[in-house]
């Protein structure tokens, strides 16, 4: 298929759970791209998720970093740089500052 959404086990806050490495390997063995980040608002949940993708043994080729999980990447930046593949962030102003880092001007 062009696009797959793979259902994964939750927390009983709603939260994704990050102790999910069989599925998580099972669906990058088969995965071009994958996306994380929406609808995720605890952010250690959004960068464990990021650490058990950069450590399986098959990496997608592409990396799309999205809402909590961009909140999650400025503590991962060494190994998101290792990280072979195409990363794309898809910020908006306030993930853009967290980020960078810096405040970001909204004029």
């Amino acid at each position: 298929p062009e696009a797959g959404v793979i259902a994964l086990p939750e927390r009983a806050d709603g939260e994704i759970d990050a102790a999910i490495e069989n599925r998580l390997t099972e669906a990058l063995a088969k995965s071009e791209c994958l996306v994380l980040g929406p609808a995720m608002t605890d952010r250690g949940s959004a960068g464990a998720l990021i650490d058990a993708v950069l450590a399986a043994d098959k990496l997608p080729d592409s990396l799309v970093l999205d809402a909590t999980a961009i909140f999650a990447a400025p503590d991962r930046s060494e190994s998101l740089a290792r990280f072979g593949g195409d990363l794309l962030i898809t910020a908006n102003d306030d993930e853009l500052a967290a980020l960078t880092e810096r405040p970001i001007d909204a004029e």
